[in-house]
């Protein structure tokens, strides 16, 4: 019996080190249409294996905390969907759409628009992933969203919609926020 229980825990403890979880933080600046900066967000990913976890931070322009919020993603092969139900990113086509519903019942339109190359002050990119998503409501509100690779937001553009225009753009670092 004490044998069985051993090989019990070592099992365990082999399995748990076995466990790959990765934390990446990214910066974001938020402009209006003049490119004057109006706050700040900071998000802090945790990797682990097909499931992530992204911790953000809304800063004002005096970079003083706003509010937090987590979005919880699973991602497998070109296809990301938020467990809210408000993201579904897929890569099949380019030019193509799916509908979607989030969990509070909204409906949401997203459209894969192939690859593209994206200049952001800090950083380019040739082959960022571009979506536009809209959510479907009586004055619908449309951004454009830019990804990379491991399907991290580069850039959010407002489109159209009942908002005054902004744009969320990643940089490298934010001097001052906690």
């Amino acid at each position: 019996m004490k044998y069985l229980l051993s090989i019990f825990i070592i099992i365990q403890f082999f399995s748990c080190s076995q466990k790959t979880t990765i934390n990446e933080t990214y910066y974001y600046s938020i402009f209006d249409e003049e490119n004057n900066v109006k706050g700040y967000f900071k998000r802090i990913i945790t990797n682990n294996k097909n499931k992530r976890v992204d911790s953000i931070f809304r800063y004002d322009k005096q970079k003083e905390l706003q509010n937090t919020r987590l979005e919880e993603f699973s991602i497998k092969e070109g296809v990301v969907k938020s467990s809210n139900g408000r993201d579904l990113l897929i890569i099949s086509k380019k030019d193509s759409c799916y509908s979607h519903f989030s969990t509070s019942n909204n409906e949401y339109k997203s459209c894969y628009l192939g690859k593209s190359k994206l200049n952001l002050t800090d950083m380019a990119y040739d082959n960022s992933y571009k979506f536009l998503i809209t959510e479907i409501i009586t004055d619908g509100l449309s951004n454009y969203r830019y990804y990379d690779e491991d399907f991290v937001l580069l850039r959010q553009e407002y489109k159209d919609g009942f908002l005054d225009y902004y744009r969320i753009d990643r940089v490298n670092k934010i001097e001052g926020l906690k």
